[in-house]
This record gives structure tokens, C-alpha cells and sequence, in this order.
């Protein structure tokens, strides 16, 4: 427990160390106005020469997927949105995974474009932050990263790309395989109708093997089962065309950048931005530039022994003061 009149003590006691260091910092202004004021100025001021940032940015041109005979849409998309704008979600979804950063951490250290796990671990904290995706029209998308260097923009934005176009891969074969198991089923059904029908109409024809002859009625029966025959096997027909497209589909769903997603610009890199991470780093030298000021301000304050009050004299001398003189320039007017 503290003795009572232990906080009024102390707090007299930073009350007086704050006031020497004002008098410290007002007695030498014109050391500290270029200590703590023009030497960070200048200390950012080269931060933001030295450590100009550079922009990336792409263009993709993204369409409906269409997977199996007339659906037009991928699964998870909302059909009252545009191509562009159900792409941005997927895209803002799939780059907020960890396996989206470990594809981007493989490809910076692949490519050579950063030398350490250190830098990459930094390039990706970068690429949360900075990486922008947003919609331009109904079919346009525009991606934008800020970076240090030009190869980490182009890395950056090249891995979400390919991270996208995989995505709508993957999509396209398991849609298919699934499309390809469904109608596999229902051409086996098909086929047995078929045979069925078949079956029938042999049954009856060779219950009455006497052909009909001309100008007579139309037998009923034989023209129902012929009909289910032709039925059956338009039906059969058009499920194996549905497995041709659909297998076609599958075979070809590496080439799908020429038709649901093609890159219209290129990744491109500009320099000289003052990018947030520009203005960080200036904030942080800047910041630090500060500390040898205030250091120097602590060190003249501690080497201070200035009397201020009649009481530092008693402590300093050991003395008892019994009076002081006043304002010589006040006697002297009085």
C-alpha cells in the first residue's frame, strides 16, 4: 500500500520534471525546431523519393460458363448479376483463402522474384491489403496491387488470374463428370425403353404376319407401337448427343480462358506512385528520425542542474535560503 500523500507527491514531482524539460525545450527552440521538426520533414520527404511504389494492374473479360447443354451459370452465381460482377465475388472469395497465398508464395519463390521466406512472408502481407479487384462494365474487370518492385505486381496479379481460371476449370470437369454420370444413367433407361419398344413391336407383328393390304384402315395397335419405337429411339438419340457435348466440354476445359475468361491487358507495372506502403514507410522513417531529438531533449534536461525555486537551492547547497532579492529592474524604477 502506498503512504497517503503518495500519488500528490508523485504527481507534483512529474508536474515539475515536465515543466524543466519545457524550459529545456523553449530555452534551445530553434536545436529542437530542426531536431524534431525539419530533420523528419526531410528524413520523409527522401522516404518518399527513396521508396516510391509501383502499380499493377490487369484486365479480364469474363462471360457466363455455360457446363451443361443450356445452363448459362456457374454454380454459387446469382443470375440478376452481371459476368463481371459474379466474377468479383468469386474472385474476393477465393483470394481471401490460404491456399490462394500459398499459390502466390510458390510462384514468388519459383520465379526467383524475392530471395527469402522473410520477403515473401512481407509480399503477401502487401497483397492483402493492397490488392483491388472491382468490375468496369458488365463483362470488364480490373485487378490493381501495390508493390515494391515491378516483378511482385506482375506475379501477384498473373497468380490470381491463373488461381481464377483454375477455379472455373475445376468447376467446369466435376459439373461434367457429374452431367456425364446423370445422363449415362438415363440413356441406360433409354436404351432398355428402346428395347422394350422393340420388343413389343416385333411381339405383334409376328402375332399377325399377313401384311396389310392397300385401301385398308390403319391398324391402331401397329401404328402405336411403331410410333413408341421412333420415340424411344429420338430419345436415345438425344441423350447420346447431350453425353457427346458435354464429354467435348470436359475435354476442353483447359482452353476455357478463350470463352468464359480471357485476358484483355496483360499485367502492366508503373512506377513512381506514391503507393500507401510509399507513404508508410516515409511515416515510419519520419517517426523515427524524431527519436534522436527527443533522446537529445532528455539529455539536456537530466544534465540540467538549473536552481528554479528557493528549495533547489536548499537542496543543491545544503542551505538554508533566508531571503531573495527581487527584480532588480523593478527597484530600480521604483
Amino acid at each position: 500500500m502506498w503512504p497517503a500523500g503518495a500519488y500528490d507527491v508523485l504527481g507534483a514531482t512529474c508536474v515539475k520534471a515536465m515543466f524543466k524539460y519545457l524550459e529545456v525545450l523553449f530555452r534551445h527552440w530553434i536545436r529542437f525546431v530542426v531536431l524534431i521538426l525539419v530533420v523528419p520533414a526531410i528524413a520523409g520527404a527522401a522516404g518518399l523519393y527513396l521508396f516510391q511504389g509501383k502499380t499493377g494492374s490487369a484486365q479480364i473479360w469474363v462471360d457466363n460458363p455455360g457446363y451443361i447443354g443450356n445452363v448459362s451459370t456457374a454454380t454459387g452465381w446469382n443470375q440478376y448479376l452481371t459476368p463481371a460482377q459474379n466474377t468479383v465475388d468469386s474472385l474476393g472469395q477465393l483470394v481471401s483463402t490460404q491456399s490462394y497465398y500459398d499459390k502466390l508464395g510458390a510462384a514468388l519463390m519459383a520465379d526467383g522474384t524475392v530471395s527469402s521466406t522473410t520477403e515473401r512472408d512481407q509480399v503477401i502481407g502487401e497483397a492483402r491489403t493492397t490488392l483491388k479487384i472491382y468490375p468496369v462494365g458488365s463483362h470488364l474487370i480490373t485487378l490493381g496491387v501495390e508493390c515494391t518492385r515491378a516483378p511482385i505486381c506482375v506475379d501477384v496479379l498473373s497468380t490470381t488470374i491463373t488461381v481464377h481460371r483454375d477455379w472455373l476449370i475445376q468447376t467446369e470437369k466435376d459439373q461434367a463428370a457429374v452431367a456425364i454420370q446423370f445422363y449415362t444413367g438415363q440413356l441406360q433407361l433409354a436404351n432398355e425403353s428402346r428395347q422394350s419398344a422393340i420388343d413389343a413391336l416385333n411381339s405383334y407383328e409376328a402375332a399377325h404376319p399377313t401384311p396389310q393390304a392397300s385401301g385398308q384402315p390403319v391398324d391402331p395397335q401397329l401404328s402405336l407401337l411403331e410410333s413408341n419405337v421412333n420415340s424411344a429411339q429420338t430419345r436415345v438419340s438425344d441423350i447420346n448427343d447431350k453425353l457427346l457435348n458435354i464429354q467435348f466440354s470436359q475435354d476442353a476445359a483447359s482452353q476455357i480462358d478463350q470463352t468464359a475468361l480471357r485476358v484483355i491487358d496483360q499485367p502492366t507495372v508503373s512506377g513512381g506512385r506514391f503507393t500507401s506502403t510509399t507513404k508508410k514507410m516515409a511515416l515510419i522513417i519520419g517517426a523515427a528520425a524524431v527519436v534522436p531529438g527527443l533522446l537529445y531533449l532528455g539529455f539536456l534536461g537530466w544534465i540540467d542542474r538549473t536552481a528554479r525555486n528557493p528549495k533547489s537551492i536548499e537542496k543543491l547547497i545544503g542551505v538554508r535560503v533566508v531571503s531573495t532579492i527581487g527584480s532588480l529592474n523593478a527597484a530600480r524604477h521604483s
